[in-house]
C-alpha cells in the first residue's frame, strides 16, 4: 500500500503554495523529492506483494483430481511467514487502517479455508476486532477502491467458513449499506455473466490487472490463461501476488505538474 502513501504526498504537494512567487515550500520540495526516490528505486508499474491479492490465489482449489487441497500452496505459504507481529498483514511502514483490515481478513479466510495455522487466524481475528474501529476515524481517501464490495465479500466467506466476525458492528453496518454504490472489483460481485466477461480478459491472460480478481475468474470458470497469469505472477513474486498495472507512470505525471 504504499501507492496510497505516495498518492497523499502528491496530494499534499498539490495543495501547497508551490507557485507562489517561486519561492517554493521546503517541506513540499523535501515531499517532492522522497517520491522520486521510491519511484527511481522501482521498475515502471512495480509495487509491494499484495497480502488480499496473494491471500484470493490461496483459495483456489485444484482444476483436477483432489479437490480439497490448493492450486497454489505457494501462497499459503506466503501467508504464514508474512503475518506482522500485531497479527495483521499488510504494509509494515505503513498503518492504514483499510488496508490492514482488509488484507488481514483476507489471509485469515484463505488459512480457514484449508484449515491451516490456526494460531495465526486466531491472532489474526484478534487484531480485525480491536482495531476495527479505527476505521471510522479514517480518512475516507486511503480506502482502497471497491472497499465497500470486496470487505462484505470476504464477510460473508468468513462467516461461511465460521470465522467470528461482529454482526452487530455500526462500521460494519455502514460498509454493507455502500455495497451497492461502487462495483469495481470482480471478486465482490454475485451471478456474474462469465461467457461474456471472459471477453474482457487482458492479453496477459489477467481481469483488471488483479491477482485477487483473476483467482475469482479461476475459482468461476476454470480458465486455463487465467491459471498461467497467476502461475507466472507467483512465480515472479515467490509465492506473492502483485497487481501489474503501472503505477509509476501516473505518479511521475503528477509529479511534473505538481514541480513545473
Amino acid at each position: 500500500m504504499k501507492l496510497i502513501y505516495l498518492a497523499e504526498i502528491v496530494t499534499e504537494v498539490s495543495q501547497g503554495n508551490i507557485w507562489k512567487d517561486d519561492n517554493v515550500d521546503e517541506e513540499i520540495q523535501k515531499k517532492i523529492k522522497i517520491v522520486k526516490l521510491i519511484l527511481d528505486s522501482k521498475e515502471d508499474g512495480e509495487i509491494t506483494v499484495s497480502a488480499y491479492d496473494t491471500a484470493w490465489v490461496g483459495l483456489v482449489k485444484k482444476n483436477v483430481g483432489d479437490t480439497n487441497s490448493p492450486q497454489f500452496p505457494s501462497c499459503l505459504e506466503w501467508i504464514a511467514n508474512n503475518q506482522l507481529h500485531d497479527g495483521s498483514w499488510g504494509d509494515a511502514q505503513l498503518f492504514i487502517a483499510h488496508d490492514r483490515i482488509l488484507n488481514t481478513l483476507a489471509c485469515v479466510v484463505a488459512l480457514r479455508s484449508w484449515n491451516m495455522h490456526p494460531q495465526k487466524c486466531e491472532k489474526g481475528m484478534q487484531f480485525f476486532k480491536e482495531n476495527l474501529c479505527k476505521l471510522q476515524d479514517e480518512n475516507p481517501e486511503h480506502m482502497p477502491i471497491g472497499f465497500e464490495v470486496t470487505f462484505p465479500s470476504l464477510l460473508d466467506l468468513a462467516r461461511i467458513l465460521d470465522v467470528e466476525v461482529p454482526d452487530d458492528s455500526p462500521i460494519l453496518k455502514n460498509i454493507l449499506a455502500m455495497r451497492d454504490l461502487k462495483l469495481k472489483n470482480l471478486e465482490g460481485m454475485q451471478n456474474l455473466d462469465w461467457k461474456q466477461l471472459l471477453k474482457l480478459q487482458c492479453q496477459d491472460g489477467s481481469f483488471l490487472f488483479s491477482p485477487s480478481s483473476t483467482a475469482y475468474a479461476l475459482i468461476q470458470t476454470k480458465d486455463e490463461n487465467a491459471h498461467k497469469y497467476l502461475d507466472k505472477t507467483l512465480h515472479k513474486f515467490n509465492g506473492g501476488g502483485k497487481p501489474s498495472y503501472g503505477a509509476k507512470g501516473v505518479l511521475m505525471s503528477l509529479l511534473r505538474i505538481f514541480n513545473t
